[in-house]
């Protein structure tokens, strides 16, 4: 834990330097208002330096005041852009002509203990792997691995959902050898994993099937929305489920039983969500592809940050697509089109 008491603002830096691992800092006797300004202009000078921090996190009393502090604290760690840092970026994935969400990388998903990268590429039918430094590892393929479209992934096994054949396949991680398959009756989107199971979004059905981690299905479950909505992709967190459809401005939430509790996101801040991920404080990080940015906001659905804005060079994104935090909760988003990159922030 670094406590900074008021009055050392001016210090931070100092202190920060001395800091070569994760932790925790405590504004001690600090107000809102002009103190949260000072703290935050000074994280913003920061963010210019090429010192490095793993991770840092912030205890604050106001919950908002928490959120925004605690969000420009982790992105201070996160800059200046990572060429400076020497991590590169990763590209060598087929280009299309045209913009188009189904043939280009769509999904991406970090091992939670290696850190290892998983990347569908529809187009080739394949998945490929990479290190966390961003070094291509293998690529995997199956014979029945059709336009691999969304990936999820537990301790032990790689769960993928393929486009044209409306399938869902089981690999084991250490063997790389697929133990199963299941089919749909309809086109699947977004895939995710509970505690126990496996959720696989029905794209144009408005149903979520939940399946055992063997992917035997165990139940469908309804949501409570207009049939005919895509839904492009889920996340399942703390027995709720968070949807995005397709075009949508919004991430709406519902009950494991598919009730409607509540939507997120003011529709003015966001051109449109394509793919999401949510952190620890519960604040969501989605990719806009209208904006060509990545935009933070706190579960409040206050917006809090944005990373990018349109172009090819580093920290630029064009038409970004799929985003995940790894367990350091760097950012990691495929940047689709021109780019044809995955970039880390």
């Amino acid at each position: 834990m670094l406590t900074l008491h008021y009055g050392e603002i001016a210090d931070l830096e100092r202190k920060l330097r001395l800091i070569n691992e994760s932790f925790e800092i405590d504004f001690v006797g600090f107000a809102k208002g002009k103190d949260y300004i000072a703290i935050q202009d000074k994280l913003q000078e920061l963010s210019n330096k090429t010192f490095q921090i793993p991770s840092l996190q912030v205890k604050w009393d106001d919950e908002e005041f928490h959120a925004k502090i605690h969000t420009l604290c982790r992105l201070t760690t996160r800059l200046p852009p990572y060429q400076e840092r020497n991590i590169p970026i990763w590209g060598g994935v087929s280009k299309e002509n045209d913009y188009s969400p189904v043939w280009g990388p769509v999904s991406i998903a970090t091992h939670p203990i290696s850190e290892d990268i998983f990347v569908t590429e529809a187009k080739q039918n394949r998945i490929q792997i990479y290190s966390k430094n961003g070094k291509l590892q293998s690529s995997l393929k199956d014979k029945h691995l059709k336009h691999p479209w969304y990936i999820c992934l537990s301790n032990t096994h790689l769960y993928v959902s393929c486009f044209h054949s409306n399938t869902i396949h089981k690999f084991n991680l250490a063997s790389r050898k697929k133990q199963a398959i299941v089919q749909s009756p309809n086109l699947l989107s977004g895939l995710t994993i509970g505690r126990n199971s496996v959720y696989a979004c029905v794209c144009e059905d408005s149903e979520i099937i939940e399946y055992d981690m063997n992917l035997k299905k165990l139940q469908t479950i309804k949501l409570n929305i207009q049939k005919g909505v895509k839904i492009y992709d889920i996340k399942f967190v703390d027995d709720k489920f968070y949807i995005v459809t397709d075009g949508s401005y919004t991430i709406q939430v519902f009950s494991k039983t598919g009730e409607a509790i509540d939507r997120l996101i003011p529709n003015y801040s966001v051109g449109r969500i394509c793919h999401f991920d949510i952190d620890r404080q519960m604040s969501f990080i989605l990719t806009d592809t209208n904006d060509h940015q990545i935009k933070i906001f706190s579960q409040k659905g206050k917006l809090i940050h944005t990373l990018g804005k349109k172009g090819n060079r580093a920290g630029e994104l064009m038409y970004p697509e799929g985003v995940v935090l790894d367990k350091n909760e760097r950012i990691l988003v495929w940047d689709f089109k021109e780019s044809n990159r995955l970039q880390m922030f």
